[in-house]
């Protein structure tokens, strides 16, 4: 379940502002009606899941591990729901149900051509901050303007305007709504076929290649069975092969695209996984450069991890923790660690919003 929560941040996609959601009821332009926040989660998760199918089949089938997306994206936010409810509450956020709608009409309009709900305006408008620069808040969400929360020592934090193109920048959550922190400074996202080294790609890109430049899903997932694969260089295989290792000597290795094998079949080392949905090539040891095991089922809530080089992995909807695998829980639950948590984030033994302070960017 660890490589889920790492796609998340490796795809940018969830609501880096919280502002989207939709339903099909009612009459809105663009085809969507008012959404309540109730709404929001599943619906949002739909959207996301359907972009990344299309725009990314491939990367998703990669990192997701056999998760099912939208049962996964559903529950994370339902968890960031209870923040903005809260904050609504206190007055700090207005939530805006017409402008829900128009925001999910527009994000499914952009399709691949658009991965980051904040470049929307019709999302930047669905949730309206009402604490002014210099007020105390405990999430950004709260800020007025595309501001942003700032914690520094302690709680809460302060409201403060982000980073225009070309000011200084220690992450891409500091820039203006549109822009990525490149080489430490704003800058806007990089096209199609242009250098990215400085800052990261536009839409459903990725950043690959020497030197690296942006490139689409389908220019980089090429391979052919029998074909040569390099995870190094992001040349990797057509949808439905693996990248299979076939030897490791040193820092070097081999490896070709190959079919997927059945359930507790012999195995390799492969990317994606080259086992069912719930299983994993067990039996591998990289330090001793053997690359062959065979298919075993993915332990589940309190069994001991698996040992691979992921490197510690368990069943989906559940997370490694120390060495033994628990299942997922929601905010207010006890935790342990922050892998526990659909939000991420552990804070005094339980489950908190991602957002909460003093987790706030």
């Amino acid at each position: 379940m660890k490589r889920a929560q790492v796609w998340i941040g490796m795809l940018g996609l969830v609501i880096a502002s919280a502002a989207c959601s939709g339903d099909d009821s009612g009459s809105q332009p663009g085809g969507r009606g008012q959404v309540s926040i109730d709404q929001w989660p599943s619906a949002m998760a739909d959207v996301l899941c359907d972009k990344l199918a299309t725009c990314m089949p491939s990367t998703q089938a990669m990192v997701m591990g056999g998760v099912d997306c939208r049962a996964h994206y559903t529950a994370l936010l339902t968890d960031a729901a209870a923040s903005l409810q809260s904050a609504i509450g206190k007055g700090t956020i207005i939530y805006h149900p017409d402008a829900m709608g128009a925001c999910i009409a527009a994000m499914e309009a952009a399709g691949c051509a658009d991965n980051d709900s904040e470049s929307i305006p019709e999302c930047r408008n669905a949730l309206e901050g009402t604490v002014a620069n210099g007020g105390d808040c405990t999430q950004s969400n709260e800020c007025t303007d595309d501001g942003i929360c700032i914690v520094t020592t302690s709680c809460p934090g302060k409201c403060m305007s982000r980073t225009p193109e070309g000011g200084a920048c220690s992450s891409s959550s500091r820039c203006q709504s549109g822009l990525t922190c490149g080489n430490g400074k704003c800058v806007a996202p990089s096209t199609h076929g242009q250098p990215c080294e400085s800052s990261s790609c536009a839409g459903f890109m990725m950043c690959v290649g020497s030197p690296k430049t942006c490139k689409t899903e389908s220019e980089i997932f090429v391979g052919a069975e029998g074909a040569g694969c390099d995870l190094n260089a992001f040349t990797l295989c057509q949808p439905g092969l693996v990248c299979r290792i076939g030897a490791i000597v040193g820092s070097t290795y081999t490896a070709e695209c190959a079919k997927p094998v059945s359930s507790g079949a012999a195995c390799k080392l492969a990317f994606p996984e080259q086992c069912p949905v719930g299983e994993y090539c067990a039996g591998l040891d990289l330090q001793g450069g053997k690359v062959d095991g065979v298919c075993e089922p993915l332990p589940g809530d309190g069994q001991t991890c698996a040992n691979t080089p992921d490197p510690m992995i368990c069943a989906p909807e559940t997370a490694c923790t120390g060495s033994t695998c628990k299942s997922l829980k929601h905010i207010g639950a006890a935790c342990t660690s922050s892998y526990e948590c659909y939000s991420s984030a552990c804070s005094s033994g339980k489950c908190i919003s991602d957002d909460e302070c003093p987790h706030a960017p």
